[in-house]
């Protein structure tokens, strides 16, 4: 007869004392039971660790965050007051760019801009058409002579305002402009021309003021400030 021998199960006994004297209670717990416990426990407390690692590692990343938005708001402090120094800056350049700006053209009046062109001076040459120079300034001859020919026209060598178209023995046609910067032009036709302004009417530089209608007529030509001036001395001649 063979005898089965039996296997008996491991088990451990937690026995909780009274210090009162009174029952005490004795509980089995197999070692199956305890080892499931322990993994549990570590379970929770590997739980536990990664908590606490994730709270610390956001709280790093939270702070790592705020210390460059807090460069960043600096920078953009920085920036700022680097905009309004140049603003500034810009403003002192605009004004003593309107400083040192030379002044206004002579042909604008009540801030809007004359016709008479950019000209600070009336430095046009003063016939548009063939053309001799006949003689120069002089002091007894305080002007220009051109011999001019027919179909050739005389122009405002400036912009501004007709003052006088009259005559006298010499010249039937005299035309002067009056220019806003001090400066009074003078065209003497030693012939009858074709006429082309009025007194009075505003020109601009280029303008015809009359037409040639001979050839080899004389024009004088005289620019006055506050005393007579050579006209070569501030001519650009184009003609």
């Amino acid at each position: 007869m063979n005898h089965q021998r039996h296997r008996r199960k491991e088990s451990f006994s937690i026995l909780f004392l009274s210090n009162t004297g009174e029952r005490s209670k004795q509980f089995y717990v197999s070692r199956l039971f305890l080892q499931m416990s322990v993994i549990v426990l570590l379970l929770i407390c590997l739980a536990i660790g990664w908590l606490i690692y994730q709270s610390l590692s956001g709280q790093a990343r939270r702070g790592h965050l705020q210390d460059k938005l807090s460069e960043q708001e600096k920078l953009v402090s920085q920036l700022e007051t680097e905009k309004q120094k140049l603003n500034t800056e810009k403003a002192a350049l605009a004004k003593e760019v309107e400083t040192l700006r030379p002044p206004a053209d002579s042909g604008t009046k009540d801030g809007q801009a004359d016709p008479g062109g950019a000209s600070v001076v009336p430095k046009r040459y003063p016939c548009s058409g063939s053309n001799v120079l006949a003689s120069t300034f002089t002091t007894d001859k305080p002007y220009l002579t051109l011999m001019v020919s027919a179909k050739s026209k005389i122009v405002a060598a400036g912009g501004g305002t007709v003052s006088i178209i009259g005559s006298n023995a010499t010249c039937p046609v005299i035309v002067e402009i009056t220019h806003e910067n001090g400066y009074r032009t003078r065209y003497m036709c030693h012939e009858k021309v074709e006429q082309k302004v009025k007194s009075g009417a505003r020109v601009k530089e280029g303008d015809v003021l009359f037409a040639i209608t001979k050839d080899e007529t004389l024009v004088d030509y005289q620019v006055v400030t506050e005393e007579l001036i050579d006209p070569l001395s501030i001519l650009d001649a184009k003609g």
